[in-house]
This record gives structure tokens, sequence and C-alpha cells, in this order.
């Protein structure tokens, strides 16, 4: 196995991370440069997977935005703490699916262990079940009035809370449900 292009990551991320206290918070890059240093048409060949990863380190650098650092107020967007970075490697590499123990012992057990910690933590009541799933943040926003207003968007009835009336809209359908 050609080890360059992992390691190529691992010198890339390490700088960024050292310096990423120290770094302009907000990009420096416009919409055509960033277009010009990662767009441009489909190559006829490939290039080494090394060459792959240092050229787009170097070049989405001024695109990246320092929110992994101690001066961005902007989301909530994450961590990239040394050992949630060692993890994200793990999982990526390793390539497991966690949907059927077979699958992935391993990673089924973890899921396991994580749901028990965070029903412990939140002080959830015994039985919460949990899904861990890609993308799963494109419908919180939406959804987040629900336990608030009723137990389901398909619940029927109001509520009305301090005598005043909400819409919500939810992305599934195109009904709107007042509350």
């Amino acid at each position: 196995m050609d080890r360059s292009a992992l390691e190529g990551a691992y010198v890339a991320a390490v700088r960024y991370l050292e310096n990423v206290s120290t770094r302009r918070v907000g990009a420096s890059a416009d919409l055509a440069s960033m277009r010009a240093e990662l767009g441009g048409p489909l190559p006829e060949r490939g290039e080494p997977a090394d060459r792959v990863v240092e050229q787009l380190a170097r070049n989405a650098d001024p695109g990246i935005v320092a929110s992994a650092g101690p001066r961005f107020f902007g989301f909530v967007i994450g961590g990239s703490l040394p050992a949630a970075v060692g993890a994200d490697w793990l999982t990526s590499a390793w390539d497991q699916n966690a949907g059927l123990f077979v699958l992935s012992p391993a990673a089924a057990i973890v899921e396991d262990t994580v749901l028990e910690w965070l029903t412990d933590l939140f002080g959830l009541p015994p039985g919460t079940g949990i899904g861990f799933v890609t993308g799963g943040q494109m419908r919180i926003p939406p959804a987040s009035p629900l336990p608030a207003t009723q137990s389901s968007p398909a619940s029927a009835g109001t509520r009305r809370r301090r005598g005043l009336s909400r819409r919500l809209l939810w992305p599934s359908s195109s009904a709107t449900r007042r509350t």
C-alpha cells in the first residue's frame, strides 16, 4: 500500500490544526479564485493520490473558514479536536456499516454504547431509541419546534401557548400545521 496520500493528509491536517488559533477566521478567497483553484473540467487522466491530496490542501486553504478555532463564533459546526479527527480517520479507513451486527460487530456495539451514554447524560427514559444518520442535521431545524408543540407532525388538533398561535411548515408535507 502506498501511504503517501494518507501521510500528506496527516501533515496538512496537523499543520492546519496547529495554526487554527492564529489564522484568519474568515476565508480569504472569493468565489472566482476558489473556482479557479478547485474547479475546472474533469481531467482526462488520473494523478497520483499524494499529489491530489497535496493540491487539495494547498488550493482549498484560502477558502477554509477557521470554524475549528477558538475565535469562530458563527455556527455550531462540530469539533476537530485530535481525538475527534483521529476517530473520524479510523471510521473512514474502516468503512464499516453499523446497520446490522453481522456487518460490523464493533460499529454496532459502539452505537449501542453511545445510545446508553446519551440516554444517561440527558436523563432519557429507559427504552429510548436512537438512530445515527449522515445528514441528520438537515432535518433538525424544521423539526425542532416539535417537542414544544405536539407529539408528531401528523398529530391531530392544535395547541395554543399563552394565547398565541404559530404556524409550522413541515418539509415532508405541503400541509401547514397550526400550533
